[in-house]
């Protein structure tokens, strides 16, 4: 498992705390699309990554 970076500043400390909220309600949100009977390709759901990086496809 890949360590998080290291979080020396605020601002580091602050990001990392709302990409760990991100993470919550991802991970909410499938629980909720699974009672609903859609189960998510995990591997399509990184798309996020994607987008953040400027390059949705």
């Amino acid at each position: 498992m890949q360590q998080p970076p290291a979080l020396v500043s605020d601002a580091d400390q602050q990001a990392y705390a709302a990409g760990v909220s991100l993470g919550r309600d991802i991970v909410q949100l499938q629980e909720q699309n699974r009672q609903l009977g859609i189960e998510a390709d995990r591997a399509r759901l990184l798309g996020h990554r994607d987008t953040l990086n400027g390059k949705p496809v």
